[in-house]
């Protein structure tokens, strides 16, 4: 028997729109990961969704500006074995220079 064993689907929609030297993104994103093996204290099961949203400005062909936001709920049963809750908020926020050589 495989020490782990386990079938993963995840499914995304992505919605975008340019105006001028602007772009607007969302997307929404579902996953989830369905634990097969008998492995005691090993549960790799899991489920949830996200959302993205991003804006960025573009100063020329080269630079350009961004700022993200991302929150991701889930329910992942092994997090008990830490003592925490299953059930998980994370929330990111990022602002971000590119610059294209």
């Amino acid at each position: 028997m495989p020490p782990v064993d386990a079938d993963f689907e995840a499914a995304y929609l992505l919605v975008t729109r340019s105006f001028d030297a602007h772009r607007i993104t969302g997307r929404y994103d579902g996953f989830s990961v369905v634990d097969n093996d008998q492995t005691p204290l090993d549960n790799n099961a899991e489920n949830g969704h996200a959302w993205t949203f991003s804006y960025q400005y573009a100063l020329n062909d080269s630079v350009s500006l961004a700022a993200e936001w991302v929150r991701i709920d889930s329910f992942r049963p092994s997090y008990r074995y830490l003592g925490l809750s299953p059930n998980a908020v994370e929330v990111q926020r990022q602002l971000m220079l590119r610059v294209r050589f």
